[in-house]
Formats: structure tokens, C-alpha cells, sequence
């Protein structure tokens, strides 16, 4: 606020005092001035001889001018100092006033700056109100928060318009009477509301509870109900206020983390962490009553191979349904769990052992049956393992361990089956699964495999015409592992299809080693199901062809009857067609066991089939089984088919096939596989064993083809 400058500074003083010296000068000039002339004007009016005789006349006038000065400078002086002094006197009772006017003034600005102060703060406070009424309301809004308040004995409680929003109430016209508002509670939320008010009483305490309660439409909520106690001046409880907001969203997503906690999210079983809760509560009862029970473990045969063809979505959709069949034929009772990938666990309560064979029997019928999903039908089987307690264990552990190694022995004995633990087990599995590790090994650094080939034989000229390639482990500890042998433990530790690569690329640089030398012959190597399922698979083959030098033509890739199916058909037809693109060849092994391959021998781009050896069986004692191998043989022949026995094992069975047409055969009646040197030099020794027993005869076979 501005203010006035001050009076009686010291420059004002000085000029009001040279003032006051100018008024006075200037009135003693007049009398000193004005006196002579007044004189001469009186002299001028008075004759000459009325004058004084004792004064001439100029005497007079001097006189007169003398009295003049003297009166002008005894007037200055008076006037002066009567003035100064007066000027003083003011200035100094003005100077008092003016300082005093300016402290008042000096009070009264700061008064008026701290009461503008004092507004301003007043309207941001007011804006800051506004503003934090309208973020509580929003919080409230926001939060699903709403107010109430209630005195003890009044028939009324007071809600806000936001808490009967919240409840679905109109707010109009709902009246929060005590009784209307308590009928909303579900079950004993009321009963757990009034306990909660009366911890509040005893401690003077925030206290909150979770009730459920009824919302205006009539679908149940879960809320949190907070009491607070109201006190009076005298420091009794006289009612309670609070708050209750709407928790059902924390409430469902708590729920969701149980269920994921506790639930497998793509089955909706139960997982390992409460399987394994589950079993060790029964495991507890079971000790206490006596009362047997059984623990089966099972996973889908095939599982991996419809993963890799069919894609994860698929595979998903394939456990969920898989998991609805397991559910529903295990029962009720049981408890049934998602343990991991592929692998689900049963756990039967009071449950014999002969009981949990016929659910396992069940369990296997179940899921054999065809599944049906957005991407087409697929059949895949289970392997089961039995545990009972408390014969084979009383803890968890032992129960889980005891079920897993029946499952392993289930499927490394041919799948689809059920296995009930037995001690002499253990051992077994534990070197299959220490032969799986060793195997892996053994691929990573190619130590200790080997191939040995398995000479086929032209049964019209008796030369080798071609050889099958067939792996061979000298295992250090548990001895020689055959080609059958080791096509297990692949298949049962996953490594299907390292271990047919590994045997494909070795195959192929022994047979390029051989075509080199001018010794041309049909190098065949037996695919894995596992191989046929993988998208790259044209490519490999490609490829180590490419590498290894050998032509495409003298390349006979052979095919588990039983890994071709309907579910796969389309895939598998188109797979071949372009492998017969690579001008590979391609044998079916196993011909004449399974449907699929008889219904689609004419739709699939075949060379060759082997068949099945089961055919050798009484062929020499019953006409109807040189029958039935004559057909298969005359079937394969009108379909431009070359046509393979293996597994010969005496003279009289190869005489019957070299009668019946059979082409080519192999088996230990011939030479059992040999090493690549030993399987040349026999070769050879056929190759001139035959010339000399042909003489004048042709030396090509009636078929030229080897596959």
C-alpha cells in the first residue's frame, strides 16, 4: 500500500525558515522604504513654515528615514523570530502528528496485508475444499466407497446418496431403517457386522469385517463394512459411523489367485502344489483308519508327435478334453490332478487294489477312444502306473516314486497298458532312464554308437541287393544294446528324433562310401514316428543327402505301419509325395497288422513293403497261411510294389517265400547285421557265389528294384 511522504524533513525545515527570513526582510524594507516617502509626502502636504524650528528640514527627512530603518529592522527581527519560531512550533506538532499518522498507517497496512493474506488463504481453502470434496467424491466413486453413520436406538441409519448407489438402491427412494438395511446381509454377515460394532465398543477401535450383501437387483456382493464408535461429551459410545465399499472385484481376482495357485488354468484340475496337499491329507487318514488307497499315474502315448504336427493350440485342446474324460471316468471321489505337461495323477481313497486296475482299464478306454477337435479327429493312448498304499510306501514320496516307475516299465512294455508297481521294477526303469541319459550323451558326442548293416537278399539270384541300417551301443556297464533296444529308450527319453538323424547322416556317408568304391547298393534306414511329425523333416533328409553324397535313388526311407493313421492321412500322404520329389525310396515296414496301411496301400506313393513277419507263422504246417502270405504277396506285385520278409530264420521259410514271389528278404537264416567292412565282404562273396551258380544264367534279378 503506498503511504505519504513524511512532513518536517530537514530540507522542508530550511526552506519554510527561509521563507518565513523573506516575509520578514521584505516587510522591514517596506517600513524602512515606505517611512521616507511617507515623510516627504507629509512634508509635501505641510508647508514649510509649520515645520519644527529646531529641525531643518532636511534633518527631518534624515530623521525620519533613520526612524523608518530602525522600525524595518526591529519589525524584521520580531517577525522573524515570532515567525521561525511559530514555523517551528508547527512544523515539530505536525513532524509528532505525521510520525504518529504513519505508524497508525504502517499498523493499519499490515493489518490490511495479513486480513488480504488471510482471505486468500481463506479462498484456496475453499478451492482446496471444493476441490478435495470432489477427489473424495470421485475416490468414493472410484473406490465403490459409500458413507453411513447410525445412533444407538434411533430407527434410522443415515446413508449417503453414494452408498445406495453403490447398493443399487434408488436414492430417493430407499429408507435406510436399521431393519431394512441389516435384511440385506447374506447368510451370517449380519451377525459377524454386530460382533465387529462390538469389538469397536470394548476397544474404541477401527475395526473392519467382509459380509456379503444383497444388491438392489438381487445378485450378491462382497463388501467391507468399517465401524468407527461415536463418542458424546461425556465419553460414551453413543452410535457408530463408517464406511462400506463394494470389494467383489478384489474379492473374484483373490479367487482367481487361489484357483491358479491351487488349479491347473487350462484343465481347471487340480495342480501339483494341491495334489501333493491332497495326497499327504489321505496319506494321514490312511494311517489313522487303515483304510487302503492307490495312486495312478498316466500321460498321453503320442502326446508330443500331435504337438509338433497339429501346433499348441491343438495339444492344449487335446489335454483339456483328455482331462474332462479322465475326470469323469475316475469318479467323484477321486482326486485328480494336472501334474505337468502331458502327465496326470489319480488319487483313489479307500480304494483296493483290484479297484484302481479296473478305474486304470477304464482310464485307458476312455481316452482310446477318437477326440475330436477344431483341427480334425485324433487317437492317442495312455501308460499307467499303479501305487498302493501302504504296500508300496507310506509317504508321498515313496507313493510318487513307486507310480512313475510302474508308468515307465507301462511304457517302455509297448504302451496302451496298465503296470502295477512291483519291486523287481525299480531297478529296470532306473537303468532305462540311465540308459536314456547315456543315450543322450552318446548322440551329443557320437561316442560308443555304431551301425551295423543288415544284408537283404534277392531271393531269385541270392545277391545282396541292398542293405538296412540298423544301430548298435556297446554300453560300458549294461552291455550291448541292440537296434530294437536302443529305438526304445529313444522313444521313452524323447529322443526319437535325434537319435533317427544320427542314424540317417551315418547311413548315408557309409552307402556314398560304398557307391564310390562300385559298389552301389539300396542303403534302407527305418524312420521314427517322432521324424514324420517335424515340419523340417524334407529338408533334413535333403540335406544329408546333399552332405554325405549319396544318390537320392540308392536312399530307401522305411515306415512304421503303425505310425500312419487316419487322424494324419492328409499330412502324411502329402509328406511322402514330396519325399518321393527328393527321388528317395519308400518301403512300408509291418504291411498286413494294420488297417490304415491295407485301406491305403493304393493312395500312398510306396515302393516297397515289408511284411509283417507274424505272416512266417505255421506257414510251413497250414495252406491257409501260404495262402494268406500269397495274397499279400500278389496284392503288393498288381500294385508295382517290391515286396519284403524280414526276420527269416531258417532255410525252409526262405524256400517257401522264393516260391511264393517274394523278392527280398533278410534275417539271421542269411547273416545276422554286420559292421560295414564284414557286411562288403559278404556281399561280395554272395555276389560270386551267385555267378557261379547262375553259369549261362542272367545275373539280374526277376525284380531289379531293391526297395
Amino acid at each position: 500500500m503506498r503511504q505519504p511522504a513524511p512532513l518536517g524533513t530537514t530540507s522542508e525545515t530550511e526552506a519554510l525558515r527561509r521563507a518565513a527570513h523573506r516575509l520578514a526582510l521584505t516587510v522591514a524594507l517596506l517600513i524602512a522604504i515606505g517611512g521616507p516617502a511617507l515623510a516627504i509626502g507629509a512634508f509635501m502636504l505641510v508647508s514649510l513654515d509649520r515645520w519644527p524650528l529646531w529641525l531643518s528640514p532636511p534633518q527631518a527627512l534624515l530623521m525620519i528615514a533613520l526612524l523608518s530603518v530602525l522600525s524595518g529592522l526591529a519589525i524584521y527581527a520580531v517577525i522573524r523570530k515570532v515567525a521561525l519560531q511559530t514555523i517551528t512550533s508547527t512544523l515539530q506538532q505536525m513532524t509528532t502528528k505525521h510520525h504518529d499518522m504513519m505508524v497508525s498507517l504502517s499498523v493499519l497496512s499490515e493489518q490490511n496485508c495479513a486480513l488480504v493474506a488471510q482471505e486468500q488463504a481463506l479462498r484456496a481453502a475453499e478451492v482446496a475444499l471444493e476441490q478435495r470434496t470432489a477427489q473424495l467424491r470421485d475416490a468414493q466413486r472410484l473406490g465403490q466407497i459409500g458413507d453411513w453413520s447410525y445412533r444407538i436406538g434411533d430407527a434410522e441409519m443415515w446413508c449417503s446418496d453414494e452408498l445406495k448407489q453403490l447398493l443399487g438402491y434408488d436414492p430417493e427412494r430407499f429408507v435406510a431403517t436399521r431393519t431394512a438395511v441389516m435384511a440385506l446381509h447374506v447368510g451370517d454377515s449380519a451377525r459377524q457386522v454386530l460382533t465387529s460394532q462390538a469389538q469397536v465398543m470394548r476397544t474404541g477401535d477401527i475395526h473392519s469385517v467382509d459380509v456379503k450383501l444383497r444388491r438392489g437387483d438381487g445378485t450378491i456382493g462382497d463388501f467391507a463394512v468399517t465401524s468407527k464408535a461415536l463418542i458424546d461429551g461425556d465419553g460414551r459410545v453413543i452410535g457408530f459411523s463408517g464406511t462400506i465399499q463394494d470389494i467383489s472385484a478384489r474379492k473374484a481376482a483373490e479367487g482367481q489367485l487361489a484357483r491358479l495357485a491351487f488349479f491347473d488354468p487350462l484343465t481347471g484340475l487340480a495342480n501339483r502344489t494341491s495334489f501333493n496337499r491332497e495326497t499327504a491329507e489321505l496319506l494321514r487318514r490312511s494311517r489313522r483308519s487303515g483304510q487302503p488307497a492307490a495312486l495312478l499315474l498316466l500321460d498321453l502315448d503320442g502326446f508330443e508327435e500331435i504337438n509338433d504336427t497339429l501346433g499348441h493350440a491343438a495339444a492344449n485342446e487335446l489335454l483339456a478334453k483328455a482331462a474332462e474324460r479322465i475326470a469323469g471316468t475316475a469318479g467323484a471321489k477321486a482326486i485328480v490332478s494336472r501334474l505337468d505337461g502331458d502327465q496326470f495323477g489319480v488319487l483313489l481313497g479307500a480304494a483296493s487294489l483290484p479297484e484302481a486296475e479296473l478305474i486304470a482299464n477304464a482310464l485307458i478306454t476312455a481316452i482310446t477312444v477318437p477326440i475330436e477337435l477344431e483341427r480334425g479327429e485324433v487317437s492317442v493312448t495312455t501308460s499307467i502306473g499303479i501305487a498302493a498304499l501302504p504296500r508300496d510306501g507310506i509317504t508321498f514320496t515313496d507313493l510318487l516314486r513307486a507310480a512313475d516307475l510302474a508308468r515307465h516299465n507301462a511304457k517302455a512294455s509297448g504302451r496302451g497298458i496298465v503296470k502295477v508297481f512291483e519291486p523287481g521294477m525299480s531297478a529296470a526303469v532306473q537303468q532305462l532312464i540311465a540308459l536314456g541319459h547315456d543315450l543322450r550323451q552318446a548322440l551329443d558326442g557320437g561316442a560308443g554308437l555304431q551301425v551295423q548293416y543288415q544284408p537283404q537278399i534277392a531271393l531269385a539270384t541270392q545277391r545282396v541287393v541292398a542293405h538296412a541300417a540298423q544301430a548298435y551301443w556297446d554300453h560300458p556297464t549294461a552291455g550291448a544294446q541292440s537296434h530294437r533296444q536302443l529305438i526304445a529308450i529313444a522313444e521313452n527319453s524323447g529322443l526319437g528324433c535325434e537319435f533317427g538323424l544320427w542314424l540317417l547322416r551315418e547311413a548315408a556317408v557309409q552307402g556314398a562310401i560304398w557307391a564310390e568304391r562300385g559298389e552301389p547298393r539300396m542303403m534302407a534306414v527305418e524312420v521314427l514316428a517322432a521324424q514324420l511329425l517335424r515340419s523340417d523333416f524334407v529338408d533334413e533328409v535333403s540335406q544329408i543327402l546333399e552332405l554325405s553324397g549319396l544318390p537320392p535313388h540308392l536312399l530307401c526311407l522305411e515306415l512304421a505301419a503303425d505310425a500312419l493313421n487316419d487322424q494324419q492321412a492328409e499330412r502324411i500322404e502329402t509328406l511322402l509325395s514330396q519325399l518321393k520329389r527328393l527321388d528317395v525310396g519308400l518301403r512300408l515296414n509291418g504291411f498286413g497288422t494294420d488297417t490304415y496301411s491295407i485301406r491305403q496301400l493304393g493312395h500312398l506313393p510306396l515302393d516297397s513293403l515289408a511284411i509283417d513277419p507274424q505272416f512266417l507263422h505255421n506257414i510251413e504246417e497250414t495252406e491257409r497261411a501260404r495262402q494268406a502270405l500269397q495274397g499279400i504277396i500278389a496284392l503288393a506285385h498288381s500294385l508295382g510294389l517290391t515286396v519284403l520278409m524280414p526276420d527269416v530264420d531258417h532255410v525252409a521259410h526262405a524256400d517257401i517265400l522264393t516260391e511264393l514271389g517274394c523278392d527280398l528278404a533278410h534275417g539271421p537264416h542269411f547273416t545276422p547285421a554286420l559292421f560295414a567292412p564284414a557286411a562288403s565282404r559278404f556281399a561280395a562273396e554272395r555276389d560270386a557265389l551267385a555267378r557261379r551258380a547262375a553259369q549261362s544264367k542272367t545275373d539280374e534279378p526277376r525284380r531289379s528294384s531293391a526297395c
